[in-house]
């Protein structure tokens, strides 16, 4: 099976060859490593496996940030996917007394150099889609993205998140409004602690 899914990846890269940018004068042997450039598993996808585990979570979350949060608990169960190209979350919870699951991608784009993150949850039937950029370290990676808001009745609404890996057994989530205006205000904070 794994050597058929071999092929068919080479198959597809070979045939994605034929429909290269006009004008483009790389040689087939260069598209071809380009292609597997593109998809190498390298070091910002091996960082990206600390976050594997299964996490104790603590949600605060603010709708007027003058007021204090409302504040629930959670857990999240990590895993990296896709030969260890992405890392898969799947969080249960609550959102405002009601039972919440959602599930998040982060992934890393060798060809774009950059990181994408996408969110998805059951009171939703849309997406959220960032891209972004890690600190010197590490340590920290910055999403700016968007979303269709129907509270606010807004679409692309932007957002900012920030990933801050404290420790190998700590991870700080970070979600923000009115992204890029004098109203910017955190209005989510997910502190991650791994369960023993």
């Amino acid at each position: 099976m794994k050597t058929n899914l071999l092929v068919l990846a080479g198959v597809m890269c070979c045939f994605a060859v034929g429909f290269t940018a006009e004008g483009d004068a790389r040689t087939q042997e260069e598209i071809m490593k380009a292609c597997a450039d593109a998809g190498m598993v390298g070091p910002e996808h091996m960082a990206m496996a600390k976050y594997v585990g299964t996490w104790d979570c603590a949600v605060k979350m603010w709708m007027d940030p003058t007021q204090p949060p409302m504040e629930s608990k959670g857990s999240e169960v990590c895993e990296m996917a896709m030969g260890g190209r992405m890392c898969v979350g799947n969080f249960t919870g609550d959102m405002m007394g009601q039972p919440f699951h959602g599930q998040s991608q982060m992934g890393y784009s060798n060809f774009a150099k950059k990181y994408w993150s996408t969110w998805t949850d059951d009171m939703s039937t849309g997406m959220m889609y960032s891209e972004g950029t890690a600190s010197e370290d590490g340590k920290t990676i910055t999403f700016i993205g968007s979303y269709d808001d129907p509270m606010s009745n807004m679409m692309d609404k932007p957002w900012k998140q920030v990933i801050t890996l404290v420790d190998d057994d700590h991870h700080v989530f970070a979600a923000y409004e009115h992204v890029g205006t004098p109203k910017e205000f955190k209005m989510m904070e997910i502190t991650y602690t791994r369960k023993k």
